[in-house]
């Protein structure tokens, strides 16, 4: 099933730059193992968590479990939604981008044990609703907070007993060249 949730950060007006610090998980309404929808209760829940801290709601992330990347009809959508509720009026932009993690994508037929991303926003989102994509860089941190894993552990928790459409983590996820079976739990330590 998708995964989804808010990326808390800081925009700067005057560089027209995004700075994502942090991602908090959502739970989403939907079963299904290509469509996700935040629960409103967690939508607040969320972004008032992510206030709190000073920090501000500066994009969402969902995942597309086995497939690519590419963002959808209703991704656009919702990203246009998420930008028109988000948008700075100051200076007349919308301060908010989209994140899709694809971490078991073999379609391409080169299977890798690192998640593909896509980070993107909707240019005109009011006429056209073309998505694009946004140049990004990116410092590795490798601390992992304690509070992060025991709430990405009571996620994934839920999740797999209240989905049909859960990942099979003990499952094999695919042959990976010069390792052999891969399972889904091997294939997201690695990535």
């Amino acid at each position: 099933a998708e995964v989804m949730g808010f990326l808390a950060g800081n925009w700067n007006p005057e560089t027209k730059e995004i700075e994502v610090v942090a991602a908090y998980p959502g739970r989403s309404v939907l079963d299904g193992a290509t469509e996700c929808e935040m629960d409103p209760v967690t939508e607040v829940e969320v972004r008032s968590k992510i206030e709190g801290l000073g920090l501000k709601v500066v994009g969402w992330y969902h995942s597309h479990p086995t497939f690519q990347a590419i963002p959808s009809k209703c991704d656009v959508d919702n990203q246009c939604n998420y930008q028109a509720l988000f948008r700075d009026a100051s200076s007349k932009t919308d301060p908010f981008i989209g994140l899709i993690d694809s971490p078991f994508d073999v379609s391409s037929g080169n299977p890798t044990t690192d998640s593909r991303f896509a980070w993107f926003y909707v240019d005109s989102p009011t006429t056209s609703k073309k998505a694009m994509h946004i140049k990004t860089s990116s410092v590795a941190d490798k601390s992992f907070p304690e509070e992060l894993k025991t709430n990405l552990m009571n996620l994934v928790s839920s999740k797999d007993k209240a989905s049909s459409k859960s990942v099979a983590f003990g499952d094999i996820w695919c042959d990976y060249p010069g390792f052999g079976p891969m399972s889904y739990k091997e294939k997201t330590k690695r990535a």
